[in-house]
């Protein structure tokens, strides 16, 4: 699974690679990528258009039957991509609007994937390419969604887990929604 993963990041990063090939050279290959981002001076050719933006969306989560869901975050964080590529305090970003802290736990506690990133890396990564966001997100989303399990309203907390952090939702439960965040992703 997470080399599928990470084939599939390789392939929103690097869209000319033979990703079935891939076996001893990811780490390589990732540094090398995350390195490119490093030095971007436009974002312009990893940015989608809104349109593009949903139906990748759509397309990265059916698999998990979180197709609509993750569309729907992506237009609640963001308005693909109209509303903004960085939140209104600065530490949510990209069109999922996801924290450099929740971004760097994905990649190193779901993917596995150690690598020397610092927070301005992630934030590149992150605000200019669309595509990785998306698919971080979903990961991340699927993380909500077992994490909350056991919960009656298994999708009601993990949706609101992404919106609020994981560790509010444990505490108060559904009882804090104070934007209808739940109820709009629906």
């Amino acid at each position: 699974m997470k080399k599928a993963i990470f084939i599939a990041i390789l392939a929103a990063l690097l869209p000319a690679t033979n990703y079935a090939a891939l076996t001893s050279e990811q780490s390589r290959l990732l540094t090398n990528t995350i390195n490119e981002v490093r030095y971007y001076k436009t974002a312009s050719q990893n940015m989608m258009t809104p349109e593009d933006m949903a139906d990748f969306a759509y397309a990265t989560g059916n698999p998990d039957n979180i197709g609509e869901t993750l569309r729907a975050i992506v237009y609640l964080e963001s308005t693909f991509g109209r509303g903004g590529r960085v939140g209104d305090k600065g530490d949510s970003l990209g069109c999922t609007q996801i924290k450099v802290e929740t971004a760097r736990y994905v990649l190193e506690n779901i993917l596995d994937m150690k690598q020397e990133l610092t927070d301005a890396d992630i934030s590149k990564l992150y605000v200019y390419n669309d595509k990785l966001a998306i698919i971080l997100s979903k990961e991340y989303l699927l993380y909500l969604m077992e994490r909350f399990k056991n919960k009656r309203a298994n999708w009601s907390h993990s949706v609101l887990g992404y919106n609020r952090g994981p560790s509010a939702v444990s505490k108060d439960g559904l009882k804090r929604d104070p934007n209808n965040y739940v109820t709009k992703a629906k």
